[in-house]
């Protein structure tokens, strides 16, 4: 029997109305291909970024006479063993060497050229980054990580590439507006997306610090702070205000994620966005996986003018498949901790 018609007892076709088909119809339906590629293009510019922050920091950290004891770390923590620095050497200039050749990839990526190819590569190079120099691991390097692992799983390539183009920019832009990507992975991505939100919003709810308002005067305070020189007891309660909106709106972030369809909810979602990660930027020194959420903004307007719904329940691919599982591992871990 076919997934797109039952036989009823009557002998008549009738379409399946499983809760799973209709999950798969949702999780499949097209989704603008310029929302993907912008999302692209940004995220594109911050890997760019980070990997030019790695390489003009090669003499402070990660180098053989940096501030990081690469073989000490890799006797501790043995997990951290990677291939790629091993390989090229551990000299300062290999290191460069490999940081100036993500940089040259990062802009492969920005232009579309063989962007999930060039995402892969880029993966790699930060995984190997992260292990490499695991001590002084951050915030920042787990989401250009991450951000690469779904860039290279993501329908990317189809429009703001230099090739392709005929008849004019105004045509070819014209072409691109149109342009429709099958939908899984993006839903996916923005599945784990709200996860990230959901979790660092709930789990700030944990904290006494965060409940008493004194969380982000704390936080501020910290050397990393951009500003901590000019926390003064004078600017507590802008400071608790601050904290108890984040308390609240963090964790509604994936609500707004979901139901972004609502053109008040985008609204609402986006300003929220930009308000949240451009207060953490222009305060604490961890840009790239705040300036990576914020590349995200455009996946949020992927219902804008969207096809007609398609009533034939599509099989997942394998790559479908694998992210679902890797979205489930994620959700499943995040339950668990919460629960311990």
């Amino acid at each position: 029997m076919s997934e797109e018609a039952a036989i009823a007892p009557s002998g008549v076709l009738r379409a399946p109305s499983t809760w799973l088909v209709a999950v798969k119809l949702a999780l499949v339906r097209d989704v603008p291909a310029l929302s993907v590629d912008g999302f692209r293009v940004a995220a594109g510019l911050v890997v760019l970024a980070y990997f030019a922050r790695h390489l003009a920091e090669v003499g402070l950290y990660h180098g053989p006479d940096g501030l990081v004891p690469h073989e000490v770390s890799r006797e501790v923590f043995p997990f951290t063993v990677e291939p790629l620095f091993a390989l090229v050497g551990r000299s300062a200039l290999a290191v460069r060497a490999v940081y100036a050749g993500a940089c040259a990839l990062s802009v492969l990526l920005v232009l579309g050229v063989l962007p999930r190819l060039v995402a892969f590569a880029l993966y790699l190079v930060a995984v190997a980054t992260y292990r490499h120099d695991f001590l002084v691991m951050g915030v920042d390097d787990v989401l250009v990580h991450l951000a690469l692992f779904w860039l290279t799983l993501l329908p990317t390539g189809a429009t703001l590439t230099l090739g392709g183009r005929a008849g004019g920019l105004r045509t070819t832009f014209e072409q691109w507006r149109g342009a429709r990507v099958r939908g899984t992975m993006v839903r996916l991505f923005l599945a784990n997306l709200g996860l990230l939100y959901f979790v660092a919003g709930a789990s700030k709810w944990t904290s006494p610090m965060w409940r008493s308002g004194e969380a982000l005067f704390a936080v501020l305070s910290l050397p990393m702070s951009h500003v901590a020189e000019a926390m003064r007891p004078s600017l507590g309660p802008w400071l608790r205000a601050g904290t108890y909106a984040t308390l609240f709106v963090e964790p509604l972030l994936p609500l707004g994620i979901a139901l972004s369809s609502d053109a008040r909810v985008r609204r609402a979602l986006v300003v929220s966005v930009v308000v949240l990660h451009l207060s953490i930027v222009a305060t604490v020194d961890v840009p790239f996986a705040n300036l990576l959420c914020l590349a995200a903004i455009p996946l949020y307007f992927r219902h804008v003018k969207s096809a007609p719904r398609s009533t034939r329940a599509e099989r997942l691919r394998p790559s479908e498949i694998f992210a679902s599982a890797v979205v489930g591992t994620l959700a499943a871990a995040m339950a668990s901790a919460f629960v311990t």
